[in-house]
């Protein structure tokens, strides 16, 4: 089983690479390019990377954020790296799930700086906010990317602090996770991850 989930793993991870790697224009006769594989396989949009880091993907961590980057044990989360945004109001926890190799993390958690608790290890990006592949990020309005979660479960709660509104994705024969959630339509946290099946 645990064979399995790597294979998958790593299948649907250099479909990513490749995706985010490669942008073929096809002609007629051609053969279909790695895009609209990707949407005939799997008919949701998929929100993998945050300002082009991918999930599991060690190259574009180390392009974007550099080779070394301190390792955490955060409650909730395990062993982890925390980068913020350069003014500091924006976190992107990034989980191991299941280890791997250096810098290659299956798990992506972005939430403002003041709904955590701080680890003393936080590594400073010059990243003014943390958008993800779909274009959210901590802020925008519900209506910004609605449109990307029609095909997702939505779930209401009424709080203390007004109606708090939870996207939510897990697809049966992938490993995939997402959850966003907003609060009076504004994005107050998303992540997500690979997952066993």
């Amino acid at each position: 089983m645990a064979m399995k989930v790597k294979l998958i793993l790593v299948l649907l991870n250099s479909l990513f690479i490749i995706q985010a790697c490669i942008r073929q224009e096809r002609k007629q006769g051609e053969k279909m390019d790695v895009v609209e594989h990707i949407k005939k396989e799997v008919p949701v949009p998929l929100d993998t990377s945050v300002n082009g880091i991918i999930l599991d993907d060690t190259v574009s961590l180390n392009n974007i954020l550099g080779k070394r980057l301190p390792v955490t044990d955060l409650s909730n989360y395990g062993e982890c790296t925390v980068c913020s945004n350069i003014d500091g109001t924006e976190i992107l926890i990034l989980c191991v799930n299941y280890g791997g190799y250096i810098n290659q993390y299956d798990k992506f958690v972005v939430v403002p700086s003041h709904s955590i608790i701080q680890p003393k290890r936080i590594r400073q990006t010059l990243l003014k906010k943390f958008c993800s592949g779909l274009g959210a990020y901590i802020g925008c309005d519900i209506k910004e990317i609605e449109k990307q979660m029609m095909m997702m479960k939505k779930v209401q709660y009424k709080t203390a602090e007004g109606v708090e509104i939870v996207y939510s994705q897990s697809l049966p024969d992938w490993p995939y996770h997402c959850e966003y959630h907003f609060m009076n339509n504004r994005l107050t946290r998303y992540e997500f991850d690979y997952r066993d099946p």
